[in-house]
């Protein structure tokens, strides 16, 4: 079965969190890094790309596309002294 790339995570944290959300909804996946061994940086900047099964492309790419939706809507909320008062 082919894999394919369905993310470019810039960070490892990021890429973890991805893969996590796709493990929890039943879709194998891995994380294909590009970072160097023994240096603490991403020459190509990002930290790598998850993959899965081409079956399963379609589920995965709706499934961040809704995280990724979250984070922007996260992003843009502002907190007013009326939401912390209650």
């Amino acid at each position: 079965m082919a894999k394919v790339s369905v993310f470019k995570a810039p960070s490892e944290f990021l890429a973890m969190t991805i893969k996590d959300m796709l493990d929890e909804n039943g879709i194998a996946c891995m994380i294909r890094s590009d970072q160097t061994a023994g240096y603490n940086f991403t020459p190509r900047g990002y930290y790598g790309d998850i993959l899965v099964f081409s079956e399963d492309e379609d589920r995965a790419l709706e499934l961040i596309g809704g995280f990724q939706g979250t984070l922007g809507q996260l992003a843009e909320y502002e907190t007013t002294d009326e939401d912390v008062a209650g």
